[in-house]
């Protein structure tokens, strides 16, 4: 995967200058030298932030017009920055408005703000109903963190760990779906054509 394009509603000098034309060419040129079967992406920011209402629309208007120019890209990747208390269900309605581009979708930068780090069990709660809802999009393929360690973090709390490597509560949600709602733990013999099958995750 290539996130060929970052942030482009915020940090637009060159698309200012040069038009739609200027992004085509850099997708062109990810596609000519990328290895075969590299998902190319468009990454964003201020999509799930109840304090940034409005990117969402900036970021749907250059996707149009992406598609419009005829942009060939695979991917949309939705940065999961929470600077303050938001809400799981704004964030999946947002989603399910990226998700009409039909193109698989991953957050890209997932943490949790100063102000969560007050209330442990909202933050725990948040992340918790944010996981379950991106497990249920069939277009998300991935999340990642923006640092899970509070020693990593840009706001000096983040999901998982404290600066100590205790774990959080929140942490304690994501390890229990992830390791034990989601995993599957199964084992068998095959049979005498080699197989063995069952219903997993």
């Amino acid at each position: 995967e290539w996130d060929v394009l970052n942030e482009p509603t915020l940090n637009r000098n060159l698309i200012d200058r040069y038009g739609m034309d200027i992004v085509k060419k850099w997708f062109g040129w990810a596609r000519q030298y990328a290895p075969t079967g590299t998902k190319l992406y468009v990454n964003e920011t201020r999509i799930v932030n109840a304090k940034t209402t409005g990117n969402l629309e900036k970021f749907c208007q250059f996707l149009d017009g992406m598609v419009a120019s005829g942009v060939e890209f695979d991917g949309i990747g939705i940065q999961g920055h929470t600077d303050e208390f938001a809400s799981p269900v704004e964030f999946y309605e947002n989603l399910k408005v990226l998700a009409k581009y039909g193109k698989e979708m991953k957050i890209t930068e997932f943490d949790t703000g100063r102000m969560m780090q007050m209330y442990p069990y909202a933050e725990a709660s948040y992340i918790r109903d944010v996981l379950i809802l991106i497990f249920s999009m069939e277009e998300m393929n991935g999340f990642f963190m923006w640092g899970f360690w509070d020693s990593m973090s840009s706001y000096g709390n983040a999901p998982l760990f404290d600066a100590d490597w205790t774990l959080k509560t929140s942490g304690e949600q994501y390890l229990d779906l992830v390791y034990n709602q989601w995993w599957t733990r199964e084992a068998g013999k095959t049979g005498d054509n080699g197989t063995w099958g069952t219903r997993a995750y």
